[in-house]
């Protein structure tokens, strides 16, 4: 049972974690029995971080009424998400809170012997040692340095490091360009790797933790924000500038895989220092940064030399550098696919497109359905759901509930596509203004088959109904399962037939993208 710790740090390392939760909800693979979100961002009034914590409660309370076992075929909320800052759940809390201090309050400075009065304020300007740190480090990397130099006297980190088991792994998701990803990670890393912090915790697994596998993703520029405190003019001088920290302290072998990602045409925020006001709406960037702790799981640790960091980018199979693809929007059609043939010639095909096209389609189309035909009960009279018991009170269940709001719900499943199609650059995959006819307009640029015809309820729901009845027809098992199960099983098997009937059995799943950096 292998598991992965993932560490997002900061705002970003929340929205990244958000994306990865609609992945894993819509079925895409992971190769990790259980992933373990730990968030650390001193911002106590995040928005991002309150949107990504609310989206995996939610995730987790819809996966414990499910079983996944040798004889389930649903993919959907398959992979556990496990809290491990105990009451704090996927939030990891540090051992001297920030909430309510100034910089200077927050390391003594008026208790400082005066030589190191003199030195802290040559290092530090007075609005920064003035600045209230409760909405973070308003991206100054320096002040993050320091507050963040606590991880391993933290409750939260001995509990992580106590369930630490071999063969499981760490992942880190960090921006470069602001004040908690770029200091947390070196930081959050150096705790990791050094017998210095991990020996006095007197773990009975410290050198498990020390010599684990680190994956990490190091997220570049990828927005800009309007005049205001935190200046966006410096991100890329930051950016370099902790890039040549990294090549001499985490690119030499400390970190086994390291991906990078960013963006060159921006989207610009308004200048929010942190808290609710900083409502960045999901990126595209985030969304492919998501699938970076996916592929790390699926190399193997042969392919990760013990001192050598392999170093991965991800791309495109469009050339978005181009100016006349400046104002395009990504589609499946832009994701890459890469064939190979065996010596016996059997092809396989690899990449992000086979990776999330099917199982992102599969939750649409469920999502859809539920939306507009069981909003009045229509539902009630087909096989699938009387002869499943799955009834009235079923449909009104607090778990009906939680899934249909997990979908179609306020900043969930349909919500995020939005953002992502809305955002610069857009990411839009599907026709978010859909009408009767579903599977011609469901998947932009996908050619739909005629199978079926209109006895089978041609290209509206009544098709998805058809698939529902006909899998009820010789599932028998799902007889003796729970209401929820059948539910699951249900949508998740119809819909699967759905996809590779009407897109030409294209839609399989097998691995992505993320080409190794020469």
């Amino acid at each position: 049972m292998s598991k992965l710790y993932i560490f997002g740090i900061g705002g970003t390392g929340s929205r990244v974690l958000r994306s990865l939760t609609m992945l894993l909800a819509s079925g895409v693979k992971c190769t990790a029995d259980t992933i373990v979100p730990i968030i650390i961002d001193p911002d106590q009034a995040a928005q991002a971080k309150t949107l990504a914590v609310q989206t995996m409660e939610q995730y987790s309370k819809i996966r414990a009424n499910l079983q996944f076992n040798s004889g389930v075929s649903n993919q959907f909320f398959k992979t556990e998400l496990q809290k491990a800052c105990g009451p704090d759940g996927f939030v990891f809390t540090l051992s001297q809170a920030t909430a309510n201090k100034s910089f200077q309050d927050f390391i003594d400075l008026g208790t400082m012997p005066d030589e190191e009065k003199a030195l802290t304020h040559l290092l530090f300007s007075d609005k920064t040692l003035q600045d209230d740190m409760h909405v973070g480090f308003k991206g100054n990397p320096n002040v993050g340095s320091v507050v963040l130099n606590q991880f391993s006297t933290a409750d939260a980190f001995r509990s992580i490091a106590q369930s630490f088991q071999q063969g499981d792994r760490f992942f880190i998701i960090s921006s470069i360009f602001g004040g908690t990803g770029a200091s947390g990670f070196p930081l959050l890393l150096k705790t990791l790797r050094s017998l210095e912090y991990l020996t006095p915790l007197n773990l009975p697994n410290w050198n498990l933790i020390q010599q684990a596998k680190i994956g990490a993703i190091t997220v570049l520029p990828y927005f800009n924000l309007q005049t205001g405190e935190i200046d966006s003019a410096t991100f890329y001088s930051k950016a370099k500038a902790a890039l040549r920290y990294y090549n001499r302290t985490i690119t030499n072998g400390t970190v086994n895989a390291m991906y990078y990602i960013g963006d060159r045409l921006q989207p610009t925020y308004d200048n929010a220092s942190g808290g609710v006001l900083q409502d960045n709406k999901a990126h595209m960037v985030e969304f492919y940064a998501a699938l970076a702790a996916l592929k790390f799981m699926e190399i193997s640790d042969a392919n990760l030399p013990v001192g050598t960091t392999c170093a991965f980018e991800y791309g495109l199979s469009t050339d978005f550098n181009l100016p006349e693809n400046n104002s395009k929007e990504i589609t499946f059609d832009d994701m890459a696919n890469q064939t190979d043939t065996d010596a016996n010639g059997n092809i396989t095909t690899t990449g992000t497109l086979d990776l999330i096209r099917r199982p992102m389609t599969q939750m649409m189309l469920m999502a859809y359905y539920l939306q507009h035909e069981c909003s009045d009960n229509k539902q009630l009279s087909q096989p699938w759901a009387a002869e499943n018991q799955l009834d009235a009170n079923f449909f009104s269940s607090v778990y009906y509930k939680d899934v249909y709001d997990f979908l179609n719900g306020d900043s969930k499943y349909v919500k995020w596509l939005g953002e992502l199609a809305k955002n610069t650059r857009s990411f839009a995959p599907f026709n978010l203004m859909m009408t009767n006819n579903l599977f011609t307009e469901l998947v932009k640029g996908q050619n739909v088959s005629k199978e079926g015809g209109y006895s089978r309820g041609g290209n509206k729901y009544a098709r998805v109904d058809h698939e529902l009845n006909h899998f009820t027809c010789w599932k028998k098992w799902l007889k003796k399962a729970t209401p929820e199960q059948k539910f699951m099983e249900l949508f998740y098997q119809g819909t699967k037939k759905l996809t590779e009937v009407k897109y030409n059995k294209h839609y399989v799943s097998i691995t992505h993208t993320y080409k190794r950096s020469q």
